[in-house]
């Protein structure tokens, strides 16, 4: 996530949505702060009072830095992030943590373990649907359970979201692309089982965010 004092923003960091391209853009904007071990263990303990001193992770939900900031803060600032269709996120995420698993240090690879016991893109989905946190609704609702954004900018049109959200704020930023993957068509990665297990398990983003499902090829098939 990114949290600009100056600028009045709160950016919440979905992965695998183009965060790490905006997080690049964006980081100008953004104080840099150096956090001493001291100041990781008063940030743990909850004694640190000064939401402007406090650390917070990469991909902490909107309810994580509501909690920690005061009210009037979190209702002043533009709050924002970006989400993507559930069927092609998935695929990207399969992607990222297979293709890339060289890519991937022996740490990382131990946090998510879970990822890499999946030996294909089906089994894979089912385990991110065990996952507490596989729903984007979920990292961007706010206490009452509700979406608590002022804007949710698209992954399939981020370019032209992103300088809606920079007009909005009154910056000169340009966005580029880091972290693509190379990958097939995303419908090539499913068959019919496996598209209509998505559509179940991620109904509530599919119904928040407007996505509709994929054409699938005739003879549907996993290929990867």
């Amino acid at each position: 996530m990114l949290l600009s004092e100056q600028h009045r923003f709160i950016f919440v960091h979905v992965p695998r949505t183009g965060g790490t391209s905006i997080k690049r853009a964006l980081q100008p904007f953004c104080p840099r702060r150096r956090y001493s071990r001291w100041q990781r263990l008063l940030d743990q303990l909850g004694l640190i009072r000064d939401y402007r001193r406090l650390r917070f992770r990469t991909h902490s939900s909107l309810q994580d830095i509501e909690r920690r900031i005061p009210g009037a803060v979190f209702a002043s600032y533009f709050k924002f992030a970006v989400v993507r269709n559930p069927w092609d996120l998935l695929v990207s995420e399969y992607n990222y943590y297979f293709k890339g698993s060289e890519l991937h240090s022996n740490r990382r690879r131990r946090r998510h373990r879970w990822r890499y016991q999946a030996q294909s893109f089906p089994e894979y989905v089912r385990a991110r649907a065990e996952r507490p946190e596989k729903l984007q609704f979920d990292r961007l609702s706010n206490a009452s359970g509700t979406l608590g954004l002022d804007f949710v900018a698209r992954f399939e049109r981020l370019a032209d979201d992103f300088q809606r959200i920079c007009i909005r704020l009154g910056l000169d930023a340009t966005l580029t692309h880091v972290n693509r993957s190379d990958r097939l068509d995303c419908a090539a990665y499913y068959d019919e089982a496996t598209h209509e297990f998505v559509t179940r398990q991620w109904a509530k983003d599919i119904e928040a965010f407007d996505y509709a499902p994929l054409q699938l090829p005739i003879h549907g098939h996993n290929s990867p």
